[in-house]
């Protein structure tokens, strides 16, 4: 089993958006997303995204790969990967290298929404 490195708790999150910054010495990424409990709330969703952090200081960010809005009113694991040679899924994979410092976003949607999820990041 791969060590995950959770870097984002969501517990009863509302409606917006969380960010972190990760750096990794690796040619790819695998993010966990872990729905443990059913939200409440109308239609809670949460999307993951993954993006690449240009290293010239601005910080400048582009996206890499963005996860369909998950359904958070079920539970469950998804797995997000990018990696040069992985083959290409709509929302879920992408053949790509990835930059050495990585942001990433979870944003919860509905109406008054609330998620408990895990987002964990591990270098591959």
């Amino acid at each position: 089993m791969i060590p995950m490195n959770p870097i984002i708790n969501l517990v009863g999150a509302g409606v917006g958006s969380t960010t972190e910054t990760v750096s990794l010495n690796a040619k790819g990424v695998m993010v966990l997303v872990n729905i443990p409990t059913a939200a409440t709330g109308t239609s809670p969703t949460l999307q993951v995204n993954i993006n690449g952090v240009v290293d010239d200081g601005s910080g400048t960010t582009f996206l890499l790969l963005a996860s369909a809005a998950l359904p958070a009113g079920t539970t469950g694991v998804t797995t997000l990967t990018v990696f040069p040679g992985a083959a290409t899924t709509a929302n879920l994979s992408a053949n790509s290298v990835i930059t050495s410092t990585l942001s990433i976003t979870a944003t919860v949607g509905g109406t008054t929404p609330a998620v408990t999820a895990t987002i964990s990041v591990q270098g591959i």
